[in-house]
């Protein structure tokens, strides 16, 4: 069984794609340039001072490979809020 989503990640996404997407939507699909995802990422972690793996976040290719991401990112108390 795969962890839900936090609804925090769908509501970021939303302030920065104005387009519909799917899971296997590419991020450049739907405008998400590097800019963007660590726009995203700032906008969902508390913790100023998280450290963000440029590597793996450069691997992303897929709106559902990033949401996943992100989820991963968020601390425990987050993700116990999420969503399907």
């Amino acid at each position: 069984m795969t962890e839900a989503i936090p609804k925090e990640i769908d509501a970021q996404l939303a302030k920065f794609v104005r387009v519909p997407w799917r899971e296997d939507s590419t991020l450049i699909e739907v405008g998400i340039d590097s800019l963007t995802a660590v726009r995203i990422v700032v906008g969902l972690l508390p913790d100023d001072d998280a450290e963000i793996d440029a590597g793996q976040l450069g691997g992303i290719q897929t709106v559902g490979q990033f949401r996943r991401w992100l989820r991963d990112l968020l601390p425990e108390q987050a993700r116990a809020g999420a969503i399907r």
